[in-house]
């Protein structure tokens, strides 16, 4: 039987360790499922074993021998049991990437040059091709073909346009079904879209409907050209929010052009109202 207070070497504990009667017990019930526990330091001949089925601590065997070989690709050594030496393939390299360097036969490498940027490579003399290539980029490169007509953006849209004019009820279908179910996102993306595209959205249907060709981009410039300040009361955004408002309104027949457009706040542009009256000084006037 055990000791009230029994002294033992658990693995990866640098000093020894005293259970009771419950410990060992305990130790006991999970040998009885394996066989014996075995204690000790990893580094040390000396082992103690709890066999479940005596209860009692015993000397356990020592651990079995290792030979000390060689790698044979960086030559540092290792350890190895005598049993894996006596296998039919014994080992010889000490971790996979010595493996890996270790089994490439420099008789079958070869240099060759990439068919597509020219870089000098090796590759195995029996995977030679009449065309060799050093990467998986330079072989696509290689089978692209220049002005194919699915690399032509115009073709590619005239494509789509025309995929989804034969599609459109099953996409339409699918659209509203996200919609129903993503309500919160549709929302959030609806938002973001009208604080990035306000100028778009601050054109009114009759604006739409004038013919012209007055861009987002011409907006920008001429918001730049003027400093981002409102040519009637002086203010700057961020400050005030700019609106394109035309000189001669489209209600009394203005152009939806460039030349017709100047910066001005929204309250400004409301008390303008459809006066014909130009903020602009006359070197400005474009």
């Amino acid at each position: 039987m055990l000791d009230r207070h029994a002294i033992i070497k658990v693995p990866n504990t640098p000093q020894p360790v005293i259970i009771d009667d419950a410990v060992a017990l305990l130790y006991s019930n999970s040998a009885r499922r394996v066989g014996c526990g075995v204690f000790g330091d990893t580094h040390s001949k000396i082992r103690r074993a709890f066999c479940a089925r005596e209860r009692q601590w015993s000397m356990a065997p020592p651990r079995r021998a290792r030979i000390e070989i060689s790698c044979d690709t960086c030559g540092s050594t290792f350890l190895v049991t005598e049993a894996r030496l006596k296998r039919p393939k014994p080992p010889r390299f000490c971790s996979l990437a010595c493996r890996d360097n270790g089994l490439i036969n420099p008789a079958l490498r070869v240099d060759v040059t990439c068919a597509e940027c020219g870089i000098m490579f090796t590759k195995r003399s029996d995977h030679l091709h009449e065309k060799n290539y050093c990467s998986q980029s330079c072989f696509a490169a290689a089978r692209r073909v220049e002005g194919a007509k699915w690399r032509d953006p115009k073709q590619i849209k005239t494509y789509m346009r025309s995929y989804l004019e034969k599609q459109r009820d099953r996409h339409n279908k699918r659209n509203r079904e996200w919609a129903e179910v993503n309500r919160d996102k549709k929302l959030a993306i609806q938002k973001k879209y009208r604080d990035s595209n306000k100028h778009k959205i601050s054109q009114t249907g009759r604006a739409r409907r004038v013919p012209g060709d007055f861009t987002a981009e011409q907006w920008e410039a001429i918001k730049a050209r003027y400093n981002f300040t409102c040519l009637s009361c002086g203010r700057q955004e961020p400050t005030i929010s700019l609106e394109a408002d035309h000189i001669v309104p489209l209600a009394k027949g203005g152009p939806h052009t460039a030349s017709n457009i100047q910066p001005l706040c929204r309250s400004c542009n409301a008390s303008k109202s459809t006066k014909t009256i130009d903020f602009r000084a006359a070197e400005d006037t474009l």
